[in-house]
């Protein structure tokens, strides 16, 4: 594999492992082990740790050479992956396709829409508004009617965890908050899904004089932020709020 994006997505994949593992794993944050698998940093000083988490060789996942693991790791996973094949496990097929953030419909239940709940979500600044969602808690069944009224699709509809009581009693710690992920051109005073220098958060944005933006809490415990124009590239909208419950 020609890339350091590309070897570490499939040494996670192999490993089954949330991106939330890595970065628990090798004391990296969150965004920085995003920016990797999403190709925006091509070199790392956490290399040897990576490897160690994979349990794939550094070379191989540093720059692509050699094996990528070794003699003995090869015949463990060979015979690891033989009775895998013999033996299908329906439990960890679900928690595979639901690790895939796949919205499907329910043909048994009127037809209603389960929609994944994540409790992470990642994104970068780089224009195309790519966002990662992981880590999934459960899912929730929605009528057709509930995207349909809203004009909205699926497949661009996410749920996501409330983390604090920052917006408290509109959003409550806990509470799950839908977002759309297409929506992210900023409405005045609407809420929004983002990250701010990496920290993911819910806030109500207004917009200022001079290209700022105002960030707001619900709960008036929580001060202001205010993002100026040399500093909106540290501002991210993973998407437009359109959904809360507790």
């Amino acid at each position: 594999m020609s890339t350091l994006a590309e070897r570490v997505k499939l040494a996670r994949d192999r490993l089954n492992l949330s991106q939330q593992d890595v970065a628990d794993a090798t004391g990296m944050s969150q965004p920085s082990y995003y920016k990797i698998e999403r190709g925006h940093t091509k070199r790392t000083t956490y290399i040897n740790e990576l490897a160690k988490v994979f349990e794939v060789n550094v070379d191989w996942l540093a720059n692509g050479s050699g094996e990528m693991l070794s003699g003995a790791a090869n015949k463990a996973e060979e015979a690891k992956r033989a009775g895998s094949e013999a033996i299908a496990d329906p439990e960890k097929e679900l928690a595979r396709i639901l690790e895939a953030g796949s919205v499907s419909t329910d043909d048994s239940d009127d037809e209603m829409v389960s929609i994944p709940i994540y409790d992470l979500y990642f994104c970068c600044g780089d224009g195309n508004g790519s966002c990662e969602f992981e880590n999934i808690k459960g899912y929730r069944k929605l009528p057709p009617s509930f995207f349909k009224d809203r004009n909205i699709r699926p497949e661009d509809f996410k749920l996501i965890c409330a983390i604090n009581d920052s917006n408290h009693p509109y959003i409550k710690d806990g509470d799950e908050v839908g977002i759309v992920i297409t929506d992210r051109e900023i409405k005045d005073g609407e809420y929004y899904a983002i990250l701010l220098d990496g920290d993911r958060m819910i806030k109500q944005i207004f917009r200022e004089a001079g290209g700022s933006y105002r960030l707001s809490s619900f709960n008036k415990a929580y001060p202001d932020k205010v993002v100026t124009p040399e500093h909106n590239e540290s501002l991210i909208i993973a998407g437009r709020q359109v959904y809360r419950a507790g």
